[in-house]
């Protein structure tokens, strides 16, 4: 993720042709890690955070955050204050968002004329083609795609100027927003903007069939994932979890996975050892456990994560260790 949002700063440093010093500003910053390369490459910065906590954490670090939520009133505050912002930036919080007018209402109040507002959201493109249905939980209330987002800016005076797609979180989209008179121009994105509105058109995304389909196609994963588990149980076999994020909650509950299936789940996350598992009170543990109890089979339910946490615990390959990667495609690692 750090890597992630390093390329995301340069890119769109470079993309939305900033000067020295322009005023950039993120709502939704969590601990300011994408701040702080703005920063690093000579921007002001500020961050919009709710969470206390994390604004505390992140202002003792040096990147101011307000512990707010984002609005139209906030927005005024800022722009009042600090003037307005060359650039937005907000990730993965959007789909949190109720009101996604009264976000655009406050982007409007802060957002410089010249000015440019880039958000990044699960794409539901990647949602359907990969099968990512264990992202569909409660604080996501929303699931974007282009064409209705386009529609959506138009009738607030803004416009997407650009997209594009990341796998981070298992499919991301980022778009690009400016004023519809004002906005700068990013070669080649209306002819990208055109052209994820066609491929969700072609994946079937405007008919509610489509959806029926894909239901059927998750529930069928999810009795082979089920199979497979039980088989290896009544083998002998042991089996872990690894990756306790909101994610493995759906997805241990729509495919009935439970203590019986996974003794454990291994988290990296301090914040999250020594608890259990919602609803399921599955036990969360540290990395060490591995080791100390070793198991036949770990279960990544991040899998979003997959390879990074195989690497990182290749030691445990070598020893005969299974990885079961459920998403998209249930698969056997050997």
């Amino acid at each position: 993720m750090r890597q992630h949002l390093y390329v995301y700063a340069h890119e769109a440093n470079s993309m939305c042709k900033l000067s020295k010093d322009e005023f950039i500003v993120e709502f939704g910053s969590n601990d300011g890690t994408l701040l702080q390369y703005f920063k690093d490459l000579g921007h002001r910065v500020l961050g919009v955070d709710p969470a206390r906590n994390l604004a505390k954490a992140a202002t003792e670090s040096g990147i101011t955050t307000l512990p707010e939520y984002f609005n139209e009133k906030v927005a005024r505050e800022i722009a009042l204050n600090s003037g307005r912002a060359k650039l937005i930036c907000a990730n993965h919080c959007c789909a949190h968002i109720d009101d996604f007018r009264g976000i655009i209402d406050g982007v409007k109040a802060l957002l410089d004329k010249s000015g440019v507002w880039i958000f990044e959201v699960g794409y539901l493109l990647d949602v359907y083609s990969k099968g990512l249905f264990d992202t569909i939980y409660h604080e996501h209330v929303d699931f974007h795609t282009v064409a209705p987002l386009a529609k959506c800016f138009k009738s607030h005076g803004l416009k997407i100027i650009n997209v594009g797609r990341s796998t981070i979180q298992g499919g991301a989209l980022r778009c690009f927003v400016g004023w519809e008179e004002t906005a700068p121009t990013i070669q080649g994105g209306m002819e990208a903007v055109q052209k994820l509105i066609h491929a969700e058109a072609a994946a079937g995304l405007n008919n509610c069939e489509t959806f029926f389909n894909w239901n059927r196609a998750i529930n069928q994963t999810g009795s082979e994932l089920k199979a497979l588990l039980r088989g290896l149980k009544e083998n002998g076999s042991t089996i872990v979890g690894y990756g306790a994020p909101a994610k493995a909650t759906t997805l241990m509950y729509h495919f009935d996975l439970n203590k019986e299936d996974l003794e454990y789940i291994i988290d990296d996350n301090t914040l999250k050892q020594g608890l259990v598992t919602p609803g399921k009170h599955i036990p969360i543990v540290s990395g060490a456990t591995l080791h100390e109890r070793k198991p036949d089979y770990i279960l990544i339910l991040a899998w979003n994560f997959a390879d990074s946490i195989i690497e990182q615990n290749s030691d445990l390959r070598k020893t005969g260790v299974r990885f079961i990667v459920p998403l998209p495609n249930l698969r056997v690692i050997k």
